[in-house]
């Protein structure tokens, strides 16, 4: 006589049908995914998609919130079609290092060490370049953003009150320009001459 054991409530196990209806489902959610996972990757990763906006968007943002804290603090500004140097530039401000192409924005202010900092804007040229340093000091140094152009109109005589407009344009033509009216918030930055 063979001896059955007792069955319990709760203790039934998954039938045939049960689990090849199960994996049946989870081939079906795994191929969505998939699917969904590959069109995604292929929009991002395509020559010229996202990426490419991504990083144009990214540089015109940085190279946005460097300008923007550059003229904040600017005491002197000089750039080459403009009649003349803006703010309170004794004698030759930039000591020489502020070339004198009509493609470039110099932007001068005094740091806590003494001296003077400054940063000279490549315009209307791709990749944009942003050179900066002190003053009379070590040769300056040079970032570039490769997928950004800027382009400046000369400052006005009334520079102070009327700001300094830039446009910042990316490569990409699906992306916004940026139109800045920038303008210098320095305590008195057209006050007392400053000589570097």
């Amino acid at each position: 006589m063979t001896r059955r054991s007792p069955r319990r409530n709760g203790e039934r196990g998954f039938t045939l049908v049960e689990v090849l209806v199960s994996l049946a489902l989870l081939v079906v959610i795994s191929t969505i995914i998939a699917v969904v996972f590959s069109v995604g990757m292929h929009a991002l990763l395509a020559p010229g998609a996202s990426e490419d906006r991504l990083t144009a968007s990214s540089e015109g943002i940085a190279l946005e919130q460097v300008l923007t804290e550059d003229v904040h603090r600017a005491t002197c500004v000089k750039y080459a079609q403009a009649p003349s140097s803006y703010g309170n530039c004794a004698g030759d401000f930039f000591n020489g290092q502020c070339p004198g192409s009509a493609n470039v924005l110099c932007i001068g202010w005094p740091d806590s060490g003494g001296g003077c900092g400054m940063a000279v804007y490549s315009l209307s040229t791709t990749p944009a370049t942003r050179s900066s340093g002190v003053v009379g000091g070590a040769p300056l140094v040079t970032t570039d953003y490769p997928a950004v152009t800027v382009r400046s109109s000369p400052p006005a005589d009334t520079w102070r009150t009327t700001g300094l407009q830039v446009s910042l344009t990316v490569t990409d033509p699906d992306l916004p320009g940026l139109m800045l009216d920038l303008q210098p918030l320095a305590s008195d930055p057209w006050g007392s001459a400053v000589t570097c």
